[in-house]
């Protein structure tokens, strides 16, 4: 796809595009020297540009998002082979200048069972780790009907980045592709 038509589904303009393409390695899947040749963009192109401008929104700098996008190329290149948005994951951080990524619906873990055995479990992860202590990072604590089984989340960062939005909001802006026999 080209970069006019790029730039309008991902609603940024086509100089943006060409600035954050120029700026930030890893943007296109295919060799970003065009030697006057227009550029193809793919749905993973379109998906990071969308991650850049999410990033740039949220008052990142260039530097955060190279670092960004480095990290969740590689995590893609290994896991999201399919190009289906519910795979492509969650980018994580603390301080928006270093980033993990983790696949799964939520970046978290969840841990169900006897309430005693995952209070204790909890209590002394908590103790053990003072960003637990600090940032409190227990999210949701449910008992069950019987009170005896209890389901727990607890959020991985701080802050993090729901790549599989962007994804789905891209899918559904791009054209339907129609192939005539």
């Amino acid at each position: 796809m080209d970069g006019k038509t790029a730039s309008r589904i991902v609603g940024i303009t086509y100089g943006q595009l060409n600035l954050w393409v120029n700026q930030v390695d890893g943007l296109l899947s295919n060799d970003p020297i065009s030697q006057g040749l227009p550029r193809n963009f793919t749905y993973r192109d379109l998906v990071l540009l969308g991650i850049v401008k999410d990033l740039r929104q949220e008052g990142l700098k260039t530097g955060a998002i190279r670092q960004a996008i480095k990290v969740i190329s590689e995590y893609w290149s290994k896991y999201w082979k399919d190009d289906d948005p519910e795979n492509a994951g969650w980018l994580l951080t603390d301080d928006n200048k270093s980033f993990d990524w983790i696949g799964g619906d939520r970046p978290g873990i969840i841990f169900e069972g006897d309430s005693d055995i995952v209070s204790g479990f909890l209590a002394d992860l908590i103790k053990s780790n003072k960003k637990y202590q600090q940032e409190g990072l227990l999210v949701k604590y449910e008992k069950s009907d019987d009170d005896q089984n209890v389901r727990v989340y607890v959020r991985l960062s701080s802050y993090f980045y729901d790549l599989r939005r962007v994804a789905y909001e891209i899918q559904e802006k791009m054209p339907v592709l129609t192939t005539s026999e």
